[in-house]
């Protein structure tokens, strides 16, 4: 949103450091910074407030809802046109995977146990495997790449500029409006000005006067001296003897003119920059963002979610507008977690528009090996194509390295 309609105010008090009150500086200053936060906190209130005018303006076909600047308000998509999908879509190809061996598994231990074992790792070339079994993990994801649309007023000082207001046209609905992102499947946020939807309006916040009440002084004209904190007398030590003294900053009056309004008891408006009036126009912040699920079927006791970061095989990967869910894979859990996550995909992203998606199913291997040292039972992992190692009491041979 524009940053002109939002202007920030730095406020100074000429007499906040001048005179002899010591030890009371702090204080005032402290008193001070306490004044200048109210005196934003008031202007933010008087701003917004003035900004809710902004929703009995006469709005524009195609949209419903606009909201005010810091109030974004979310434009929901049209219904999409449901696809007809060709019967045949669900049929996938699967492939085979290679095996690991009881070789390749025990140089996976081999090369994952420490090298200063101070036994050596002789027991581990010597320990009796006594099974190994192949399995397949399997690791389907989804991606949905969704778009949505946020509008609210916008407003700037009119000082003449010219403008694209209704007279050049009527203004496009918020999702007639072609916005393409830079790349797909990457996040990304845009802002726009709807065409033609400018106009001169009188200004909301000064009611067309150019001016407001001083945010300093609330239109008193007058403030606090901060240099005897209001009293008209400071302490000042004149030889050893501390004595009231009328204050230099304020004649011993307590209070001084407003630094800010100079004594007028008003201040130009912020909002319009005392122009009196405003171009107004409806901004359009598009957000562009990927959506990301997954299910492992993994039938071992390795924790699932080691699945996730390994290389495997990939079997199919499809990318579409909307793509249909596996039917007819081997595995049933597949089949029901791909229909669900699609399914709940369409219904959380309701009210946003599904620019594209894309799943994936892989393969990746998972060997469970089980093997005997000093009578004692155990089994190890190796998984992904990087053979990668997960065990949880390895065999140590006396050692505790390993």
């Amino acid at each position: 949103m524009p940053s002109k309609s939002k202007v920030g105010f730095v406020n100074s008090d000429s007499g906040s450091g001048r005179g002899g009150n010591n030890g009371g500086i702090d204080r005032n200053n402290s008193r001070n910074s306490e004044d200048d936060s109210e005196d934003e906190r008031l202007l933010a209130e008087q701003r917004a407030s003035a900004d809710k005018q902004l929703q009995e303006m006469d709005g524009l076909d195609g949209y419903e809802k606009i909201g005010v600047p810091g109030a974004l308000a979310q434009l929901p998509a049209p219904k999409a046109k449901r696809q007809e999908f060709d019967a045949k879509a669900g049929a996938k190809t699967f492939e085979k995977l290679p095996k690991v061996t009881e070789e390749i598994a025990r140089q996976t231990l081999i090369e994952h146990s420490p090298k200063k074992c101070c036994n050596g790792q002789g027991h581990l070339r010597t320990m009796p495997i006594t099974k190994v079994e192949n399995t397949l993990a399997w690791h389907y994801s989804l991606e949905s790449f969704v778009e949505s649309r946020f509008t609210c007023w916008s407003y700037e000082p009119y000082t003449g500029q010219q403008f694209d207001g209704r007279e050049n046209g009527r203004a496009p609905g918020p999702w007639d409006i072609e916005l393409h992102p830079k790349e797909m499947f990457a996040d990304e946020d845009r802002e726009i000005t709807v065409p033609h939807s400018a106009s001169v309006k009188p200004c909301h916040h000064c009611s067309q006067s150019g001016r407001v009440p001083c945010r300093k002084c609330r239109g008193k004209k007058t403030v606090s001296c901060s240099g005897c904190s209001g009293q008209g007398k400071k302490m000042q030590t004149q030889g050893a003897v501390p004595r009231k003294v009328v204050c230099g900053d304020c004649d011993g009056h307590g209070k001084k003119h407003c630094p800010v309004c100079q004594g007028n008891g008003d201040e130009q408006c912020s909002t319009c920059k005392g122009q009196k009036r405003l171009v107004i126009t409806v901004k359009m912040k598009c957000e562009w963002r990927r959506k990301d699920v997954d299910f492992i079927e993994e039938k071992t006791d390795m924790p699932d979610e080691l699945v996730r970061n390994v290389t495997g095989k990939d079997i199919f990967e499809e990318e579409a507008e909307s793509v249909s869910p596996i039917t007819n894979f081997p595995y049933r859990a597949v089949n029901e977690a791909s229909r669900k996550l699609i399914s709940a995909h369409d219904k959380n992203f309701s009210g946003q528009r599904v620019i594209r998606q894309r799943h994936q199913l892989r393969g990746v291997p998972v060997t469970e090996c089980h093997y005997e040292h000093d009578s004692r039972l155990g089994a190890f992992f190796v998984y992904g194509f990087e053979n990668m190692l997960y065990i949880e009491n390895p065999p140590s041979g006396g050692c505790s390295l390993l």
